[in-house]
């Protein structure tokens, strides 16, 4: 009798378990949602650490699936500026309002502070105390969102459950710019397909 009643409270206990986790958007379902099915591409890793701010930035908060608080910002030389109010909330965001922050155009890095600051994780992975790639970031491709980019964020230390639907925030005024060694390399790739088909 006794193990049947373990055996029933443990499926029990599974069963909640996996509908909890059923019940978490996957971030590409929440970016099909948002923005059209097939409307986005996502930037390769690497490719996104840092962005050129054009004077006037804009972000709107769209998702949360995280227990800890969450806000958006980015960080230059002189440290961290909030983009957006601190979020606490979870699900779909869109009620939060925009904000919209006028700086001097120049180069910074995206940036997610959690928990009060507990952790303030970078868009730069050399900046992360985990140096674990805490942002995933796609384009808009179409619809009323069209150039757009959202970032979907990982607020867990070391990878967390890798679902970067965390905190999800769409923004314009700013844009990926690709490291000069991801440049290099990526132009070497081009250069050695380039001497193969010549071989070929």
């Amino acid at each position: 009798m006794k193990k049947i009643i373990f055996a029933l409270t443990l499926s029990l206990i599974i069963g909640m378990a996996s509908s909890a986790f059923a019940e978490l958007p996957l971030l590409f379902t929440i970016l099909d949602s948002e923005y059209g099915l097939g409307n986005w591409i996502q930037v390769p890793a690497g490719m996104d650490q840092i962005w050129y701010n054009s004077g006037s930035i804009t972000s709107y908060a769209e998702a949360k699936y995280a227990s800890w608080s969450q806000r958006f910002g980015y960080i230059d030389g002189t440290g961290f500026h909030p983009l957006l109010p601190r979020v606490t909330g979870n699900g779909d965001l869109n009620g939060i309002p925009s904000r919209t922050l006028s700086a001097t155009p120049g180069y910074i890095r995206l940036a997610d502070r959690v928990k009060s600051g507990t952790y303030t994780w970078s868009s730069l992975v050399s900046e992360n105390t985990d140096t674990y790639d805490h942002m995933w970031t796609y384009k808009i491709t179409g619809g009323n969102y069209t150039g757009d980019y959202v970032v979907g964020w990982e607020d867990t230390s070391g990878g967390g459950d890798n679902d970067h639907n965390d905190f999800v925030v769409r923004l314009r005024g700013a844009s990926p710019v690709p490291e000069p060694a991801t440049m290099l390399l990526l132009g070497l790739g081009i250069l050695g397909l380039a001497k193969f088909r010549r071989k070929k």
